[in-house]
């Protein structure tokens, strides 16, 4: 049985192909690729992560992307872990 990465090929959504500026591509791809492995694998049941799944693994992005908006606001921010001010 060919592998996920044939199927990633065969719907375009391999690195290289133009697509828009690889900002739709990922995800699609990812979403390909989770229904890949549920359709793969018999008994395999689908749990959704949470909408903040991606934000709380890797959380020092999502913290510098805030910080960058609020202070393109006009506000000077300063940023405290909640384990620290306890």
């Amino acid at each position: 049985m060919p592998a996920a990465g044939h199927l990633i090929s065969w719907a375009g959504f391999s690195p290289g192909q133009d697509e828009s500026a690889g900002k739709t591509g990922a995800t699609s791809r990812h979403i390909l690729l989770a229904a890949y492995a549920i359709l793969k694998t018999p008994g395999t049941v689908y749990q959704d992560l949470g909408a903040n799944y991606f934000d709380e693994r890797n959380k020092q992005p999502v913290v510098r992307r805030e910080i960058r908006r609020l202070e393109a606001l006009g506000y000077r921010v300063t940023v405290e872990s909640a384990s620290q001010a306890s």
